[in-house]
């Protein structure tokens, strides 16, 4: 696909110096057991739930449940002011 779109000296393979979008899933999930062909395991079992870390353009962004990208507790903050204007 990269190599078509005339991208491939940026995108389309793992390794230094090229942009890599990474998402690592967890097979250790009871509704995955049981597990014979990981791959199979990857696409019929596994949901967004199962997600451990998500890697954008080689930075971390998604890890175990939090988003590197957002500061959560400024977040919290600005939607309870939100909240008490609408309310």
């Amino acid at each position: 696909g990269a190599k078509c779109l005339g991208l491939d000296t940026q995108v389309g393979d793992l390794r230094p110096g090229l942009q890599a979008d990474l998402t690592v899933v967890a097979l250790s999930g009871v509704h995955q057991i049981p597990s014979y062909d990981a791959v199979a395991s990857l696409i019929f079992t596994s949901s967004g739930h199962d997600v451990v870390a998500t890697i954008v353009a080689g930075k971390e962004v998604y890890r175990d449940g939090k988003v590197a990208t957002v500061d959560e507790e400024r977040l919290r903050k600005r939607v309870e002011e939100i909240k008490a204007k609408l309310l």
